[in-house]
């Protein structure tokens, strides 16, 4: 109770009472909460960015932060993982950003601040995602053995980059040991998708040291980057220790020259194969592509029993029974214009 006039300032609200008596209900409002000041950021494409901030208000323990992307083909919203600001009671905060995968280019973030008046403040920050040039792949064909003078086969092989068409990806190629497999042994292809590969390696070395493992090397570059995967090429020589990895070759003994001779010849020269795996004493045997690597003893032209059969006559040359001797004349007939063969 009292008289005169009375002035009541509470939050830049002014009352005014001149009654000689009065009673008043003045509410007591919390000021907004606030965030502190946030520069425009930035972070390379596929890496994360976690930056620092600050919050002021009358009560820290109830004040609710929230953010929105403004572009969710770069960051994605909260509920999707792509915005993460930890719950605290100090000031102190943070927001960790996590840029969509191979994406670039600029987002605005904005982060509110909700106290518990339903009083907001929202700070507002761009971020930018910088280009950044990927890696292109290459798949693994896979380690393989083979023997000598034989092939892998096409071996399926995949390469790809983000920023870059398949088709133009380079390719190249390396072996570890060129008396093994030579450079030129391995051969790749393309195929319909130009992201799909074929890789195909030979062996063709010949001599001492044709046998062994080369480690072969393919590498797939986009002009800036390059990735490389490697594989094992084991290559065996034929067994020669009593059979097992010789191959029958499809030719008949039939067509050894002479047939069904022990020792002939395959038309190409080489050793006719006498239908079973290598063994002690069979270097010589005609096989796919090779011989086997022991001394050779025994027949090789005669177990087939399609061979030809041999001439009763003249069982060394059944192709001249008269005279294996002189094939063009067998029978040694006098000239009658020269029967003394001293004439031209």
């Amino acid at each position: 109770s009292c008289g005169g006039n009375v002035n009541i300032v509470r939050n830049q609200t002014i009352v005014s009472i001149s009654n000689d008596e009065f009673s008043v209900a003045v509410p007591i409002l919390d000021a907004p909460p606030s965030i502190s000041s946030i520069v425009d950021q930035s972070t390379n494409e596929d890496t994360q960015k976690t930056i620092e901030f600050s919050v002021s208000d009358e009560s820290l323990t109830t004040l609710s932060l929230t953010s929105i992307s403004g572009n969710t083909e770069l960051v994605n919203q909260t509920e999707n993982g792509g915005m993460t600001i930890p719950s605290s009671s100090t000031d102190s905060r943070t927001i960790t950003l996590v840029p969509n995968s191979n994406k670039f280019g600029v987002v605005e973030i904005n982060i509110t601040a909700t106290d518990d008046s339903s009083q907001t403040y929202t700070e507002s920050f761009n971020i930018t995602i910088n280009s950044v040039n990927d890696i292109p792949t290459i798949s693994f064909p896979g380690n393989q053995i083979i023997d000598v003078f034989t092939s892998t086969g096409l071996l399926p092989f995949t390469i790809n980059d983000v920023e870059t068409g398949c088709e133009f990806l380079t390719l190249s190629k390396a072996t570890s040991q060129s008396s093994v497999i030579q450079l030129s042994d391995i051969s790749i292809t393309d195929t319909s998708n130009s992201c799909n590969k074929n890789v195909e390696v030979t062996s063709t070395q010949s001599g001492s040291g044709n046998t062994g493992i080369s480690i072969i090397t393919l590498t797939v570059g986009d002009g800036s980057d390059f990735s490389n995967t490697n594989f094992q090429i084991t290559v065996n020589n034929f067994d020669s220790g009593g059979g097992g990895s010789c191959t029958e070759v499809s030719v008949p003994e039939v067509n050894c020259n002479p047939p069904g001779i022990p020792g002939g010849t395959w038309t190409d020269g080489t050793y006719c194969y006498d239908n079973d795996a290598c063994e002690s004493g069979d270097e010589n045997e005609k096989v796919i592509g090779d011989y086997c690597s022991e001394p050779f003893v025994g027949e090789v032209c005669s177990s087939n029993p399609e061979a030809e059969p041999e001439d009763p006559i003249n069982p060394i040359n059944p192709i001249n029974p008269i005279n294996p001797i002189n094939p063009i004349n067998p029978g040694q007939i006098a000239d009658p214009f020269d029967p003394g063969g001293d004439g031209p």
